[in-house]
């Protein structure tokens, strides 16, 4: 959606609602040892997370595989990551048509 090619081209400010999928963000934001980003689901949709910095270098990726409760978490530890403002994007797919339902952006800051 808005991270692609190894180039940042811009991040949603507003929550994104689609089919039932909605991003509630991270908290405590900013954080220093680790953060919980949060998204509501209407139906069983199988998850994914990715990190970049703001050069749009992926940090981070992990797949969280099926997720079939209506509210989901991912406890995100930053791991050898510098001061600054991170980019991540929760992505939503139809288990059974591989099919992207949404892609939805959020922005956080590591502070030591």
């Amino acid at each position: 959606m808005y991270l692609g090619g190894g180039n940042v081209t811009g991040v949603a400010d507003a929550d994104v609602v689609r089919e039932g999928f909605q991003m509630l963000g991270n908290a405590p934001n900013p954080f220093s040892n680790s953060t919980l980003i949060r998204w509501t689901l209407d139906r069983p949709s199988r998850v994914s997370i990715e990190v970049f910095d703001l050069s749009g270098r992926r940090v981070t990726h992990k797949d969280l595989g099926l997720q079939t409760d209506r509210t989901g978490e991912f406890p995100f530890a930053q791991t050898g990551l510098r001061n600054g403002l991170y980019l991540y994007r929760l992505k939503a797919v139809d288990p059974s048509t591989g099919e992207t339902r949404t892609a939805s952006s959020g922005k956080m800051m590591v502070l030591k």
